[in-house]
């Protein structure tokens, strides 16, 4: 482990799920748990979509692309996470325990992974790491009222909004929606009028940018998902 006051001890303090912890506290886990570091170069594969999520994968340094396709080739969504950042925390445990995106450097990064097991044992063990992962799930999985009417009896925007939110990781920043296929608007499921003029209104208010009828751009994720707040 690197020395107390090293730039990457300090940005391993600050990772949403090891935060709060004290210097003392990550020095013994150091020593008691296995961590791999490892370094990627620009075009890099990190994951590949539908391995098997086996471990924890912190971004420490860097940007990471995220790009998932629907299993029918009709969506791609790409993303992009800018370190301290984790990938895919809500698929280490639960029914679906595959990577849902591939993973690629954008630059020079550094990870940081620890196993499962490992990452069970320290959850078992401190509950200011135990609790920092119930809430990045509960984040994950927790819905408003907004977001539950968001597909039934929400306004165009508010799909959009929601379908945005529930396909990209909190902290996304650079967001393509692209549709090979057919028209976005039919893979949303929303008349072209009506897409149209929402598309026109988010685009106004600066949250999406650059639209075609087969792809837009999300200059951030926030903004969007704070729209079903």
């Amino acid at each position: 482990m690197k020395k107390h006051d090293s730039p990457i001890y300090r940005t391993i303090l600050d990772l949403p799920l090891i935060k709060g912890a004290s210097s003392a506290r990550l020095t013994e886990i150091a020593g008691k748990y296995k961590l791999h570091f490892l370094k990627f170069q620009p075009g890099q594969t990190i994951v590949t979509a539908g391995t098997p999520c086996d471990e924890l994968k912190f971004v420490l340094t860097g940007v990471v692309r995220l790009t998932i396709t629907d299993p029918d080739g009709l969506l791609t969504v790409s993303q992009t996470l800018t370190a301290p950042q984790v990938i895919a925390p809500d698929h280490l445990f639960g029914r679906l325990t595959q990577y849902p995106a591939t993973v690629q450097a954008v630059e020079t990064t550094g990870i940081m992974e620890i196993s499962k097991e490992e990452y069970r044992r320290m959850l078992s063990s401190d509950t200011v790491f135990l609790f920092n992962y119930l809430n990045s799930v509960c984040t994950t999985s927790q819905r408003g009222p907004r977001w539950l009417t968001a597909l039934t009896s929400g306004s165009p925007i508010q799909r959009i909004a929601y379908w945005i939110s529930s396909l990209t990781q909190q902290g996304s920043t650079d967001i393509e929606i692209r549709a090979e296929k057919t028209d976005l608007h039919t893979v949303f499921g929303i008349p072209a009028p009506a897409w149209r003029s929402a598309t026109n209104h988010l685009s106004s208010a600066g949250l999406i940018k650059d639209v075609t009828p087969h792809s837009f751009h999300v200059p951030s994720r926030a903004p969007l998902a704070a729209l079903l707040n």
